[in-house]
């Protein structure tokens, strides 16, 4: 009996962090089974329903967006049509069938994912879409493009790391929506799943945080994001292997695309999908970096770092990645000297000569600005690149251990705090405005603005 009863009450366990929806609690942790959840969870995605809707961020925001939905495993394919919003009578212009993709998790969580690519899109431009599938339309909503170069608008950037799906994180999230936002960046450790396919919910109820934030706003926010140690498992650090078609980040979040021999554009199938990309907004270009864990910071991201910068030449450039080259403490289980050294290294003097103006890390869980800086040395204003962070979405912020470990201990930041934060980033023709809110929608510092002008080459 106990050869047979502990083996089924242990399968599949799950170990996740700031998540208040699932689990027992078991240290730091919440802790579920297979067994556990089948008495616990709901079937995610039920028959005939779709369970999830949000969009991602592919190269050029201005004239393309991708469409996610996740529906029942008796859905294995959709159609999604769309038309400008002109005119609430126009009929819809075109029809795009998803590329699909079956996620076999247990029961409860197996579901269809479906990746939609809108292009040929015009910037700056109210787009209604319907889903279909089953022979009726199942679901509609709205998307406005990101403007083109040209500027024909604003745009308000949201940029913040190490969210979780707890009180803290919901209410966080949900103070986005007192605020025009455009994009939404999340800088790595997205649901804290641990890299766990046990932990598939994980990811539903840190998705369902921005349906609801959706929903409050009546449009799709596209999402950007970038990878943490958290998404990848416990102890992800540089060169870790990781089977991305069975890791949720990869599987659920496509954020680049593919153009097929006869003109398609599509998402990579999930085996060739990376961990680095870049998304242009309006006048400035974001590069999505990859601290170290599935590729090195030499090399291949080197060369991406020149040729985004090069292609773009006339962009503003700006960047996040997870892990701080210059973190607001050095707490030694979260700060890797190797990581600091290498980011140094390779990344900070392509910053500096392409001059990126604003560079955001996370993974420490406190906040920070930087004075602007080339070779960590203190700049006049707009002569150096400033770095923001440090990741406190949702989160517990950590504790800088006193004396021996100070807050700015290398006298490079201009400010820090405890305080649960996300940026905004006020994007115009002219300047980049930087400030920070609580999870009342409170500005909680003072605006921090550049000169684009400053950042030309």
């Amino acid at each position: 009996m106990y050869s047979i009863a502990v083996p089924l009450m242990t399968a599949d366990t799950c170990f996740s962090l700031f998540n208040e929806g699932y689990g027992s609690q078991f240290l730091s942790f919440k802790i579920s089974t297979r067994f556990s959840r089948y008495f616990t969870i709901d079937t995610v995605c039920p028959s005939g329903q779709i369970c999830h809707l949000f969009a991602t961020l592919p190269e050029d925001s201005a004239t393309a967006v991708i469409l996610n939905v996740h529906t029942a495993t008796d859905v294995s394919s959709i159609t999604i049509g769309y038309a400008v919003q002109s005119d609430p009578q126009q009929p819809i212009i075109k029809n795009v069938t998803s590329q699909s993709f079956y996620v076999d998790l247990e029961e409860r969580g197996a579901r269809y994912v479906h990746a939609v690519v809108l292009s040929s899109l015009e910037p700056n431009t109210n787009y209604y879409f319907e889903i279909y599938y089953n022979n009726k339309m199942q679901r509609n909503g709205t998307y406005l493009t990101l403007p083109s170069e040209k500027m024909e608008r604003n745009v308000l950037l949201a940029s913040g790391g190490d969210v979780g799906t707890d009180e803290q994180a919901r209410a966080m999230t949900a103070a986005l929506g007192d605020y025009p936002i455009d994009a939404i960046l999340i800088g790595g450790d997205l649901a804290y799943d641990n890299g766990m396919r046990s932990c598939y919910y994980s990811h539903d109820l840190f998705i369902e945080m921005f349906e609801n934030l959706n929903q409050k706003m009546k449009r799709v926010i596209p999402l950007m994001f970038s990878v943490g140690n958290h998404d990848l498992g416990f102890s992800a650090f540089q060169d870790t292997k990781i089977d991305v078609t069975q890791n949720s980040y990869y599987t659920f979040y496509p954020q680049e695309t593919r153009t097929t021999p006869d003109g398609q554009v599509q998402v990579p199938d999930i085996n060739e999908r990376l961990s680095y990309y870049y998304h242009t907004l309006g006048n400035s270009v974001h590069l999505t970096l990859d601290s170290g864990y599935m590729i090195g910071y030499d090399g291949v991201q080197e060369e991406f770092i020149k040729n985004i910068s090069e292609k773009y030449i006339d962009r503003t450039k700006m960047a996040n990645y997870h892990v701080p080259m210059h973190p607001t403490c050095f707490t030694p289980i979260i700060n890797n000297p190797q990581v600091r050294v290498d980011s140094k290294k390779y990344w900070a003097p392509l910053f500096e000569e392409y001059k990126f103006c604003s560079v955001f890390e996370n993974h420490v869980h406190l906040y920070k600005k930087t004075f602007p800086l080339v070779d960590d040395i203190i700049q006049p204003e707009g002569q150096g690149v400033v770095y923001f962070g440090d990741g406190n979405w949702g989160i517990s912020p950590n504790e800088c251990n006193g004396a021996e470990n100070p807050y700015n201990a290398t006298g490079l930041l201009e400010a820090w705090s405890t305080v649960n934060h996300v940026w905004l980033v006020n994007i115009t023709q002219d300047v980049i405005s930087h400030f920070a809110i609580n999870s009342t929608g409170q500005v909680f510092d003072k605006v921090y603005t550049m000169s684009i002008a400053d950042y030309k080459l």
